[in-house]
């Protein structure tokens, strides 16, 4: 199972990346691509959430989160960073769950598609369509 699933997490991870392609760091920072967030933005929600997942995974224990608050919290920790940077980290973050992913016996679906594919996938479409909208 754990093959599928990396297989899944490798083709949305693939499908993910060209909507950052050719960004300037300007245009990464620029509001409104999901309610008040940036491209930036979005990736510092993503990489925060990707290594819960992985976090939890790794522990088997799940601690409730409260879900705005939290990504209000992420919004203004990662406000100073650069575009570059947050590519970064979600490139590290992603590199480091995909291998806790692979080696985890008993994996399911369930344990890592949303915050996995399932987000990448709706963050992806936000990113294309705020970018066609702009042209960005």
């Amino acid at each position: 199972m754990n093959d599928e699933i990396i297989a899944r997490i490798d083709a949305a991870w693939d499908a993910f990346l060209p909507s950052l392609d050719g960004l300037s760091g300007d245009d990464a920072a620029r509001p409104g691509v999901a309610g008040y967030y940036s491209v930036k933005d979005i990736l510092a929600h993503l990489a925060w959430w990707e290594d819960r997942t992985r976090e939890t995974v790794e522990s088997g224990s799940k601690e409730p989160v409260d879900v705005e608050t939290r990504n209000d919290q992420i919004y203004a920790e990662y406000q100073d960073a650069s575009f570059a940077d947050m590519k970064q980290r979600l490139i590290d973050v992603h590199a480091r769950a995909r291998e806790t992913f692979a080696s985890t016996p008993n994996l399911t679906e369930a344990d890592v598609e949303d915050d996995t594919w399932g987000h990448w996938s709706e963050h992806g479409e936000q990113i294309r369509a705020w970018r066609a909208a702009n042209g960005v």
